[in-house]
């Protein structure tokens, strides 16, 4: 694969669309290089969140993750494409064999290495229960999920790459000034931060008065900028994991 191809220059050439999705989201290439590109005039607009704003929010949480320097987040950015402007994501090839984010038996979750998040039945009536990995990847996008505002953290939106890399994709729902947190990684609810999340969190926070804040400018409004900021002081304030808060459900539905 080169690692010359003009990603911002070159034809973004479509081979095909993600017909399950909300929003109009179609696979192509660039060069040699596979991608996902959602067109801003494809949005479905929500009645809690601005519409039009999908492509830049998508970035700008491309961009937090950069700052904090976990990789959670595949290089995503704004572009033309066939269907005019809109956001151009790296594609990443999941391990369908071992995914992060489960719903298992409950008498067949794992004793060691995973977290239960929920517990219920399925349509027979035998009790379930929604898992996922515990592992320092996924800590790191619940960490990540707090301090964006993630509204929309379903268990197929983390992807398990087979060289064990965990990647989060559709950031759309993010970034909102009130809280909107809905995710399926709460398994580390009062948990203390540890020193490296620490330490990123500390980063961020310089970072956002930085460069950083001058590039999320162009992609937020000043409100959810600001908001971003309280969201994260906060966060390092308490020292820990959060709980699930408000009246609005702590999961998203479907979780997958």
């Amino acid at each position: 694969m080169s690692d010359e191809v003009d990603l911002d220059g070159a034809e973004l050439e479509l081979t095909a669309r993600l017909t399950t999705a909300s929003n109009a989201t179609f696979v192509g290439l660039i060069g040699d290089r596979e991608v996902v590109y959602k067109p801003s005039r494809g949005e479905r607009p929500l009645w809690d969140f601005p519409g039009g704003d999908l492509a830049r929010r998508e970035v700008a949480a491309h961009l937090v993750s950069e700052a904090l320097g976990w990789d959670i987040v595949p290089r995503t950015w704004l572009r033309d494409g066939p269907h005019g402007p809109g956001m151009v994501q790296l594609w990443c090839e999941i391990d369908p064999g071992h995914p992060a984010v489960d719903l298992l038996p409950t008498d067949e979750v794992p004793e060691t290495g995973w977290r239960t998040v929920l517990e219920g039945s399925d349509e027979d009536d035998r009790p379930v229960s929604l898992v996922h990995e515990d592992s320092i990847a996924l800590r790191r996008m619940a960490v990540f999920d707090v301090v964006v505002n993630n509204a929309d953290r379903k268990g197929d939106h983390v992807l398990a790459l087979a060289d064990g890399r965990r990647h989060g994709v559709d950031h759309g729902l993010t970034f909102h000034v009130e809280h909107k947190l809905r995710t399926v990684l709460w398994g580390w609810i009062g948990d203390e931060l540890d020193d490296d999340e620490t330490a990123a969190l500390r980063r961020l926070r310089t970072d956002l008065d930085g460069d950083l804040g001058v590039e999320l400018a162009g992609l937020l409004t000043e409100e959810a900028r600001v908001a971003t900021i309280a969201r994260l002081e906060t966060l390092l304030g308490a020292g820990r994991f959060p709980a699930p808060s408000g009246e609005s459900s702590a999961v998203p539905w479907p979780l997958f």
